[in-house]
């Protein structure tokens, strides 16, 4: 059985704005990138991090990653981005030699599927230039979509740091239910810190904790306040005082208020294997 000694939201603090630390300062990773192309892709982060690895090869200094590739999908590992950014901070003449294409992707108007539009060149020269703090040229990167997690790469990295798994599962949101053991409650009286709320295969939430659950027997509804913690429009980030209500007559369908920008149904599962017990300068 894991501990989750720290919250979701001091990990979203944490990473997102006090940020992961580096020989060059703390970087913040404060922004949602995924390798979707419905939710914006990472065809930004692969060009830099193919043309990194390279520079890293020619000087026999690569670093030992866990998975160099994740970094690129939004997924990647936290040690694997204090690595990298390390790497780049003791090789800045190697660094300064690239220019990173920036790209974003359009809906085709006419047709299924997306188109890779291609945006400005970074000149790494120019970002990090002498005299600019590496953690405002990093930051710079960040901005354009060089480095971020998806919804998935903020989940699986916070049970990775809470040691409840090993390593990044290749699971879409629902397999949290069933391959990650996230058992869905009958009830939404059962809800708790470090439940899920899983949406379907597209996203999926942490409950950091619950403010109140109340039983409303004449309109037939449990209602519950909780704030909750995800890598979502503008990064990983923790929302308060959030609504889901659920019918009592049954079914496991949530609906949520504020969780989302938009109109959405969840089911919430729950682990038995995570023992909820924040450290006191951990909780939130």
């Amino acid at each position: 059985m894991s501990q989750a000694y720290m919250s979701p939201a001091v990990f979203a603090y944490w990473v997102a704005e006090e940020g992961l630390p580096t020989k060059g300062g703390k970087v913040r990773l404060n922004r949602y990138m995924s390798a979707s192309d419905s939710n914006g892709g990472s065809y930004t982060s692969q060009d830099l991090l193919a043309k990194l690895r390279p520079l890293m090869q020619k000087t026999h200094s690569e670093p030992a990653f866990q998975n160099y590739i994740r970094i690129g999908m939004g997924q990647g590992y936290i040690n694997d981005f204090i690595n990298l950014w390390n790497w780049m901070f003791d090789h800045l003449a190697e660094v300064r030699t690239l220019k990173v294409q920036t790209y974003k992707v359009e809906k085709n108007k006419d047709a299924d599927g997306y188109t890779k539009i291609p945006g400005k060149i970074l000149d790494l020269a120019q970002v990090f230039r002498d005299g600019r703090p590496f953690t405002e040229a990093m930051g710079e990167l960040v901005d354009n979509g060089c480095f971020g997690w998806d919804c998935i790469g903020f989940v699986s990295q916070y049970l990775i740091t809470i040691s409840h798994i090993n390593e990044y599962p290749s699971w879409k949101s629902d397999q949290f239910l069933t391959n990650g053991k996230f058992t869905p409650v009958k009830s939404l009286a059962e809800i708790e810190p470090c439940c899920v709320l899983v949406f379907g295969d597209w996203h999926i939430v942490l409950v950091n904790l619950v403010d109140y659950i109340q039983t409303d027997d004449q309109k037939g509804l449990i209602t519950a306040k909780v704030s909750v913690s995800q890598s979502y429009t503008g990064g990983p980030h923790t929302r308060y005082d959030r609504i889901l209500t659920q019918a009592k007559s049954g079914g496991s369908v949530v609906t949520q208020t504020g969780v989302l920008d938009n109109q959405a149904q969840c089911i919430v599962g729950k682990n038995a294997d995570i023992n909820v017990y924040y450290l006191p300068s951990m909780a939130d």
